[in-house]
């Protein structure tokens, strides 16, 4: 796995290891460019940010105070290295997945599509499927499960409980 980019505790660095140097302009953009105004403003509030390649894929990570974490986008996406698709995406707070306004895990492999609701690390959806796959391609729905509060329920029986009776 080589390292691309790096910035942390509040000093911006551009970090390349392994024996290949630094990557082709080609293979900076639009991926791995020069650190956006908003990249440089996380980093002086102590964001660590790490890009890396491995296996045909781009990895970013976001964390704070060594936890996942990013309160304006996803903490960890992983891109397809030649077409810079995004493939998955996930949403951490305090380490913890966690998303108030979409699917908290959203992946894409082998024509599925798979989106994962989570609230405070642990599965929870009160308006829907909380695990959904879809095949894209036709639309077909392959899996469907309900969660509240992690704890895994029927689908007639979303509308009729209480949430805080969940534990």
């Amino acid at each position: 796995m080589n390292l691309f980019k790096y910035f942390s505790n509040r000093s911006l660095k551009r970090i390349f290891f392994g024996s290949l140097g630094p990557p082709p302009k080609s293979e900076l953009d639009p991926v791995l460019q020069p650190p956006t105004a908003q990249e440089e403003k996380d980093a002086a509030y102590g964001y660590d940010v790490v890009v890396e390649f491995s296996e045909g894929y781009i990895h970013e990570n976001w964390y704070f105070n060594g936890l996942r974490h990013r309160s304006h986008g996803p903490a960890y996406t992983q891109y397809d290295a030649d077409t810079r698709d995004i493939l998955d995406t996930s949403y951490y707070e305090l380490g913890k997945l966690h998303r108030n306004d979409g699917p908290a895990v959203r992946y894409t492999r082998d024509h599925t599509t798979r989106e994962e609701y989570y609230f405070e690390g642990a599965l929870h959806r009160e308006d829907g499927p909380s695990v959904y796959e879809v095949d894209p391609r036709t639309g077909e729905a392959r899996e469907e499960r309900f969660h509240l509060k992690g704890v895994e329920i029927e689908q007639d029986a979303l509308p009729r409980l209480d949430i805080e009776e969940i534990k």
